[in-house]
């Protein structure tokens, strides 16, 4: 028998926990919290996932009361479910105040809030402009082309 197979034969149980459990861990590392996108319930499950969701974003507030995630969650929460533009702008600006610049998301929706409320073409080139420069290899359309903008 080959060394390899000796090894194996020996190792089954390790192997047979411990490579399903690193494929698992693999999946998971690819899908940030942050990257699911709130938006309006459309049943009772989704509702009580909205609810969870927004639980979790006011515990993590509330441990780190500086991190700028929770702005963002609050921010996305204002647009897609609450409708209110005006919110989740003041929360995103918030956010960038931080000078973070490896969420995605945060660039994407303030691009996507400034065109919903027709601000300054200036600005919101700006802000496309930080969004693409910072992810030239995203995948995600134009801000101008998010369902609801104007």
């Amino acid at each position: 028998m080959s060394p390899f197979l000796e090894i194996a034969r020996r190792h089954l149980i390790l192997i047979a926990v411990f490579v399903p459990a690193t494929l698992l861990t693999v999946w998971e590392s690819r899908v940030h919290v942050n990257s699911m996108i709130l938006k309006l319930p459309e049943n009772e499950v989704e509702r009580l996932d909205v609810d969870r969701t927004m639980e979790f974003v006011d515990a993590y507030g509330t441990l780190f009361p500086h991190h700028p995630e929770r702005e963002i969650y609050q921010g996305i929460y204002d647009m897609n479910i609450r409708d209110d533009w005006e919110a989740a702008r003041e929360h995103f600006e918030n956010a960038l105040r931080t000078g973070i610049k490896t969420e995605e998301n945060l660039l994407y929706y303030y691009a996507i809030v400034l065109v919903h409320l027709q601000e300054d073409p200036a600005k919101i080139d700006a802000a496309i402009a930080d969004w693409r420069g910072n992810f030239p290899t995203s995948s995600r359309p134009d801000p101008h082309e998010y369902p609801g903008s104007s």
